[in-house]
Parts: structure tokens; sequence; C-alpha cells
């Protein structure tokens, strides 16, 4: 066994996230480290926990994608997974899955 949880392949993509939890309104702007149809992957410098609800807008440039926008916002909501302390870098790991 490999330890593998997903049922997807995640791909690393590394993309632009606003979180914001949906309990204490509290915003985060990071990136995404690894992306799939079903969740998400980032690095926090806030700590959610396992079970919170989340509001997200992933942005892709338009640089990065065949589109002629600006950008392309992507609203999703997700909940929280995982956190992972990230050894002595700062921030915290943060596993989403789309709901």
């Amino acid at each position: 066994m490999n330890g593998e949880r997903r049922r997807r392949a995640r791909l690393k993509l590394h993309c632009g996230i606003q979180l914001c939890s949906v309990d204490d309104h509290r915003i985060v702007k990071t990136e995404t480290d690894d992306l799939n149809s079903e969740g998400f992957y980032c690095i926090s410098d806030q700590p959610f926990s396992p079970g919170d609800h989340l509001e997200c807008d992933l942005v892709a440039n338009a640089d990065d994608v065949i589109f002629q926008a600006s950008n392309l916002v992507l609203h999703r909501r997700a909940r929280v997974l995982r956190v992972e302390v990230n050894g002595l870098e700062p921030g915290f790991g943060i596993a989403c899955q789309f709901v």
C-alpha cells in the first residue's frame, strides 16, 4: 500500500486561491500546491481545523490558459479534510475537498 487516499491524481498546479472561513469570515490568500476536480492542497499562514467549511475563489491567470479574458475565477465551497504542521517552514498544509 502506498498510503494514497485520493481517488483521482492531483496536478502540481499553482493557482492563486482565496479562502474564506464560513464561520468567522477569516480570509487567507495563498496558492495551490496541487489540484484536481475533487479538491486541493495549499500552504496557509493561518490554521484551519478539519471539518471547517470554506468559500474558495480559485484564480487561473489567462496567460496560463487558452481563454482570452484577464483571469478565470472559479468559486467553490470546500471542507477542510486535514491540517499539517509544515515542519520547520512557516505555515500549515491544508487539504480540502470541494463540496
